[in-house]
């Protein structure tokens, strides 16, 4: 749990073993305003997640339990509050705000997404636009100067949408996942790329059917701060949920089971993911050669690019 998140909680056990064991309430109103300041400061500093409700919604109850019994608290009123502030504890510890593992290599690590437009390809998942071309989020991450006044890059972002498809992914309740944009990474929007002679070898990951460019982040930055370029990509229409710039979101429509085509359709999403790689390679190179701007110019190795996947993937 997050710091503030514990600070109420004490406070909070306070308020109720004050409500339980003292006729005169001030001490339980003096608390009880404490708790309600420790929540309004978790609400600007830290945010308030969903596992967080239950203690929100305990405070009032409290107050309204000192409203209407003035004297000793009825034994059942207790053991109701005390269930309460167990599920209130459990939820934000049992379903945490997990930290990302700090990655090991001697280089901090930037990241930016692009928005890249193959532009000659023709979107063949959009059946009901067949004059959409092809186009891609691409996530990269490289070594970086160390500069500890930044802020690290959230885990996850456009968790409004994106929760709703990753809990359908899981058959899970759609509120499940959105606390993941509060989980930091160790990646930095805004820092210096750190500058050596030797030119940096390239991986590139495709994630699986139904993954994200976001899967896998501790390993992509551990392998950035030894010195690697990293690339991962959705795969538009083939990856749980594709947001562009624009705002325009390319769905999961990769679910074939049960059709009688499912074999030659498969083929042509492996092809799909194939030529997504081939046009990012191409990217680099215009890149490296400079024809197209990017903080990288000149810092690709085009010799050295491997391809790595992901659970269930296709490549």
């Amino acid at each position: 749990m997050r710091p503030l998140e514990i600070l109420t909680l004490i406070i909070l056990s306070g308020v109720l073993f004050a409500l339980f064991n003292n006729k005169d309430r001030r001490l339980f109103l003096y608390l009880l305003l404490a708790a309600i300041t420790s929540t309004i400061l978790l609400y600007f500093v830290e945010g308030v997640r969903w596992q967080f409700l239950p203690t929100l919604y305990l405070l009032p109850f409290a107050y309204f339990i000192h409203r209407i019994q003035k004297g000793t608290v009825h034994f059942y009123v207790k053991s109701v509050l005390s269930l309460w502030f167990m599920i209130a504890v459990a939820l934000p510890w049992v379903i945490p705000i997990f930290i990302l593992e700090e990655p090991d290599g001697e280089y901090a690590v930037r990241t930016e997404t692009i928005h890249w437009i193959h532009s000659t390809r023709l979107e063949w998942f959009t059946p009901e636009d067949p004059a959409e071309v092809r186009k891609l989020m691409v996530q990269v991450w490289y070594r970086a100067i160390k500069d500890h006044e930044k802020d690290p890059a959230t885990y996850m972002d456009h968790i409004q949408l994106r929760s709703k498809t990753l809990a359908r992914a899981g058959k899970l309740p759609s509120f499940l996942p959105s606390h993941l944009d509060m989980i930091k990474t160790n990646s930095f929007l805004s820092i210096d790329f750190a500058e050596i002679k030797k030119t940096a070898p390239v991986l590139l990951f495709s994630h699986g059917i139904t993954g994200s460019r976001h899967l896998h982040q501790v390993l992509f930055e551990c392998l950035a701060s030894h010195g690697y370029i990293v690339i991962a990509q959705d795969h538009s229409y083939d990856c749980n949920l594709t947001i562009f710039p624009n705002g325009h979101i390319a769905d999961y429509r990769s679910d074939i089971t049960g059709h009688p085509d499912s074999v030659k359709i498969r083929r042509q999403q492996i092809d799909t993911r194939s030529r997504d790689i081939h046009f990012i390679i191409d990217q680099l190179e215009r890149i490296q050669q400079g024809s197209l701007s990017s903080k990288l110019n000149g810092k690709v190795d085009l010799e050295r690019i491997a391809v790595l996947r992901g659970p269930q993937g296709t490549l």
